[in-house]
């Protein structure tokens, strides 16, 4: 069955959120929090292992296996006052 993506996000919302707002306390999820905190290390250690062995680099076992469409280009162009860094820039300097 699909669904829109309004008809998900109410899903969504009554069956996990609005439980978790009736929740006088949120000491229940910290086991979780925990284990969201191990799979983001996990992940890190999974793309440092990639980055480590240059799987993806020209000449890498990957490289070929990407499309050439899905293959990222960084251009050359870099600005400290770009529009595109300033985002970053935002939540440097936020206090």
């Amino acid at each position: 069955v699909f669904f829109t993506n309004p008809t998900c996000l109410l899903i969504i919302a009554v069956v996990a959120l609005f439980p978790l707002c009736l929740m006088p306390n949120l000491d229940a999820l910290a086991p979780f929090s925990a284990f969201g905190m191990v799979a983001v290390f996990v992940a890190l250690g999974c793309m440092l292992a990639r980055y480590l062995d240059a799987s993806y680099l020209p000449g890498g076992a990957f490289h070929d296996e990407i499309e050439q469409e899905f293959r990222p280009s960084f251009g050359t162009y870099s600005s400290p006052i770009s529009i595109h860094v300033m985002p970053f820039v935002c939540m440097v300097f936020k206090s």
